[in-house]
């Protein structure tokens, strides 16, 4: 038993143990005497980012697009609650702010959110996620708590696929172009 270890930093550290290090004893095999196990230490903080966001291209099918988002705490404590304001800007343009509540991240876990964004009009936008963006989480590195993405909002177009297409009567077994026969099928948008 190694009893209690204190690091003073978080990092990746390997912790070994050695038996007959000194090579006292003769063995058949000096070779296998040692044995590691790494170990990740964490900050006793936590750590907000944006994990992911909006896709490239969304479909506008009904004048609201949701936009989603994850977002992680990869530090060694739980964040508590805070929010995450979403900034929608097409150009220099901020056409809508959304202030999403984020419920407390245990550490090293996710959570996600989407918002309901109104789209004016078609086209490219900017969609920035700032976390705590009112600081009110210590964490480990305050400044990635941003990110944007560029998303293309498209107009909805009608994508049909056709399933289940089956014969429901024919003439005979073997049809020719005199023959006549019944067919469903299923047509999916």
């Amino acid at each position: 038993s190694l009893g209690s270890i204190t690091f003073a930093v978080p990092g990746n550290f390997g912790i070994c143990s050695t038996a007959d290090g000194d090579f006292a004893i003769d063995e058949a095999n000096e070779s296998n005497n040692i044995s590691c196990q790494n170990i990740s230490v964490l900050p006793a903080l936590p750590e907000i980012f944006v994990q992911r966001g909006p896709d490239a291209v969304l479909y506008n099918c009904t004048g609201i697009v949701p936009l989603y988002a994850e977002i992680a705490n990869t530090g060694g404590a739980a964040t508590g609650n805070f929010n995450c304001q979403v900034r929608v800007k097409q150009g220099l343009n901020i056409v809508q702010t959304f202030i999403v509540p984020v419920a407390n991240i245990a550490s090293q876990s996710a959570t996600s959110f989407s918002v309901n964004f109104s789209v004016p009009s078609n086209g490219s936008y900017i969609v920035e996620i700032i976390c705590d963006n009112t600081n009110v989480v210590a964490e480990v590195n305050e400044s990635n708590n941003t990110s944007e993405f560029a998303v293309n909002i498209l107009l909805c177009q009608p994508d049909l696929t056709v399933g289940e297409c089956e014969f429901v009567d024919a003439t005979s077994a073997t049809t020719s172009y005199t023959s006549t026969m019944d067919l469903n099928a299923t047509i999916f948008n």
